[in-house]
């Protein structure tokens, strides 16, 4: 089983980018390159050349249509937490059937999937800062339930000390889980409250679930207008108002190059070849 090197990984998953973006245009959907992806597009045009995933994003409903559309193709693996009972992660990845991650994981679960594009679902927030914590917080508690369903799984990392404390300190949370009917029942309850907001109706739009804690959303007009933007070599969809997120997102120099000492690689995962029997 061979090993899939950085510059192999980012040609299969920008390969996974152009059958998206084929996707979204024959359907007519709307998506933008999100986060470092789309800091990418802007400042090198491709990918920041430490970086190893694709990130990109979509209004609720695109998202949830895009899904729908995805779980009759065959082209690629599908993962999103209303799907298989072990993936859950509140967003979806787009993934690679060749390949396989092997990266060494404590209380792993049985999801190991190949390279991969991560969807982000965009919703609505509340109008004032106080209400967006509030509803963050609300929302973040309903996927942290969803999250510990499956024990020992939810303890899962590449790291054996954050893996114990994870499954010390998420285990009430599991208990939690069981009394309320399971994932089935949770993700269930997570949708219902991530599509209170809808951007139509909301000054603030994000990702609920962004690892980014401190993000209080971005304005919802950053949706009114989408444009092309150069990506290695191919031209994918974007909002046109990057300046705009991008400030918010990284700060006003995102341009500037970060430190050598920030220019590091996530190394979350570990690809191979999957082996044909």
């Amino acid at each position: 089983m061979s090993k899939i090197e950085l510059k192999e990984q980012k040609k299969i998953m920008t390969e996974i980018l152009v059958y998206i973006d084929r996707l979204a245009a024959e359907h007519n959907l709307t998506y933008s390159l999100w986060g470092g992806t789309m800091l990418g597009a802007v400042r090198h045009k491709g990918y920041i050349p430490w970086d190893d995933d694709i990130d990109i994003s979509m209004p609720r409903e695109d998202y949830e249509k895009l899904i729908d559309i995805l779980k009759d193709k065959e082209d690629y693996d599908l993962y999103e937490y209303s799907i298989q009972d072990q993936y859950t992660q509140g967003w979806a990845k787009l993934a690679h059937k060749g390949s396989i991650d092997k990266k060494g994981k404590f209380f792993g679960s049985d999801i190991s999937h190949g390279v991969f594009v991560d969807i982000m679902p965009i919703d609505g927030f509340p109008s004032t800062e106080t209400e967006i914590r509030k509803f963050k917080k609300e929302v973040r508690q309903a996927y942290l339930l969803v999250r510990s369903a499956n024990f020992p799984s939810y303890a899962s990392s590449i790291s054996l000390i954050e893996s114990l404390k994870r499954l010390i300190l998420a285990f009430p949370l599991y208990l939690s889980s069981k009394r309320r009917g399971g994932k089935t029942n949770l993700v269930t309850e997570l949708n219902r409250l991530s599509k209170i907001y809808s951007i139509k109706n909301s000054d603030k739009c994000g990702h609920l679930l962004s690892r980014y804690k401190g993000n209080l959303g971005y304005p919802s007009s950053i949706w009114d207008e989408i444009k092309d933007y150069d990506f290695e070599g191919y031209r994918f969809k974007g909002i046109a108002a990057s300046d705009t997120y991008l400030s918010l997102l990284y700060g006003e120099n995102y341009m500037d190059l970060p430190p050598k000492d920030k220019q590091i690689t996530h190394d979350e995962h570990e690809f191979f070849v999957k082996d044909v029997n």
